[in-house]
């Protein structure tokens, strides 16, 4: 059996490897024209106008068409895929075989479909990128729709898989987050403080579930922070001035029903500026401030109104919502 075989289009000799599997063939089971001039066929056929008998008398609506692979009758309109340059205005495959054959000639040349992707993908940047924008801008309810029923339906499997991923790769997690919190400083400030405002029930609830499942936590951080304020106190403090302030706070909280705090305007344990436990260095604010606040040094720290924070550092000005 020869190896090679003449396009019947180009007249060039060249292997069968070039030549497209036919059924009809007996010889050799090759296409009598090359894949390249068929290709060139059928983008030339796809400019052209329709099938003239499939263009001036289509067939009527209940029409029907005999596979030429499985050999049944069936619906020309429902079975069969549209083809404008056949006679019949569809392909001469039912919609079946031509899934069948599709799917096993993807599984056999799996490699060589995801090379030419691939290279397609390389060379035609742009144009993809500007197909992608313009269907996004066009069916941006219908992709909103799918995403929202696609998060619903993968909704347990999509936990799963990020809590394993999670727990696989913590290392390089965390080192993501650092690198971002470093290079973005004051927005993730910001956003801590907002998300802390909007979900404060949540917060707290979470935060006393912890507390009932691991107090000695809690234990280690009042110590912890028992510890800061002695080898913060000074000699020369004056310890009933700070007693009073304390006093203050709890009196202040009886009469008005808002919880009031006693809080360092320099931070025992800040990063950047450190304060003492002594009374000058006390005031007594609410708590909601002393939680916005943190264990952060704020200059002219004051309260505006019920609705927000605000704060003053040089010359920026931060507004927080309630």
């Amino acid at each position: 059996m020869m190896d090679t075989k003449i396009c019947t289009k180009c007249k060039t000799e060249k292997s069968l490897d070039e030549f497209h599997v036919s059924k009809k063939v007996v010889c050799d089971g090759r296409a009598a024209v090359c894949k390249k001039c068929k290709l060139l066929a059928s983008k030339q056929a796809y400019k052209n106008e329709p099938h003239p008998d499939f263009a001036n008398s289509p067939p009527p609506l209940d029409a029907k068409q005999k596979c030429i692979d499985c050999g049944e009758v069936k619906s020309l309109y429902n079975d069969f895929h549209s083809n404008k340059r056949n006679k019949s205005g569809h392909f001469y495959s039912c919609k079946e075989c031509r899934a069948k054959y599709k799917q096993k000639y993807m599984c056999e040349n799996a490699e060589k479909i995801a090379a030419s992707n691939h290279e397609y993908a390389k060379t035609h940047k742009v144009e993809i990128y500007q197909r992608q924008k313009e269907y996004k801008s066009k069916n941006k309810e219908v992709l909103t729709e799918r995403d929202r029923l696609y998060r619903i339906r993968t909704k347990g499997h999509r936990a799963k898989y990020n809590h394993e991923y999670n727990n696989n790769h913590r290392a390089e997690g965390y080192a993501r987050a650092m690198r971002w919190r470093i290079a973005n400083v004051q927005r993730y400030i910001d956003n801590s403080r907002i998300y802390a405002l909007k979900n404060r029930d949540f917060i707290n609830a979470r935060r006393r579930r912890r507390h009932a499942e691991k107090p000695w936590v809690a234990n280690e951080y009042s110590a912890t922070r028992r510890n800061d304020k002695r080898m913060r106190t000074p000699s020369y403090a004056d310890i009933d001035a700070i007693r009073i302030k304390y006093r203050m706070a709890a009196i202040m909280t009886k009469i008005t029903g808002t919880v009031y705090h006693v809080d360092h305007h320099h931070p025992l344990s800040g990063v950047k500026i450190s304060g003492l436990h002594i009374e000058s260095n006390l005031k007594v604010i609410t708590a909601h401030e002393n939680h916005v606040k943190r264990n952060k040094f704020i200059p002219h720290f004051v309260k505006i109104n019920c609705s927000f924070i605000k704060y003053k550092s040089g010359e920026k000005i931060y507004k927080l919502p309630a």
